[in-house]
């Protein structure tokens, strides 16, 4: 995202999308990956021929580790992301549920 040294950029921009440690996004940062995430996801989902799902909000905490996906998305949506991601999961070690 952003091509060679774009943390350079990210951090002395005139509008900052990343912290001076050139390794954490700010806020404006985040809300620049979410925008380019959705757009991958959908655009992706479209060569599927499926219909875009919108990514919710949430923030990590300390906790984020702990956020159940059930209680994020919709059964459907689980399913989708699944379906779409499974060889990701499988590589990964991660349990589809």
């Amino acid at each position: 995202m952003g091509g060679r040294c774009a943390s350079v950029k990210f951090v002395k921009g005139t509008q900052p999308l990343m912290r001076g440690d050139y390794v954490h996004f700010n806020s404006a940062g985040g809300r620049e990956v979410a925008t380019r995430l959705q757009a991958d996801l959908d655009a992706f989902l479209g060569e599927l021929g499926l219909a875009p799902i919108p990514l919710p909000h949430a923030k990590p905490g300390i906790m984020s580790n702990r956020i159940d996906p059930a209680q994020v998305f919709r059964r459907d949506q689980i399913d989708r992301i699944n379906r779409v991601l499974a060889e990701e999961f499988e590589f990964g070690g991660y349990p589809i549920r």
